[in-house]
């Protein structure tokens, strides 16, 4: 499933996030996926998701023209 957030305060977009994955049910491997503009903001999310749950692992930060490539990758698999 796909959500799009938008918020000019970043503390405000990370409590939507933690909010979204404490519902959000993945199968047993499965990670979860987030989608961020540039590296500095998934080493930022990465910080205050471990900050509050002090651990942040199997989380995939694909830059959008990632995402958009393996989505197309996946249509021809």
């Amino acid at each position: 499933m796909l959500y799009l957030h938008h918020s000019n305060k970043l503390t405000r977009l990370v409590e939507i996030l933690l909010g979204q994955m404490g519902r959000q049910q993945l199968g047993v491997l499965q990670a979860e996926r987030v989608l961020v503009q540039n590296p500095g903001i998934k080493r930022w999310l990465q910080q205050q998701i471990s900050q509050r749950h002090g651990l942040a692992a199997n989380i995939e930060f694909p830059l959008p023209s990632r995402f958009i490539w393996d989505i197309f990758l996946d249509q021809f698999d």
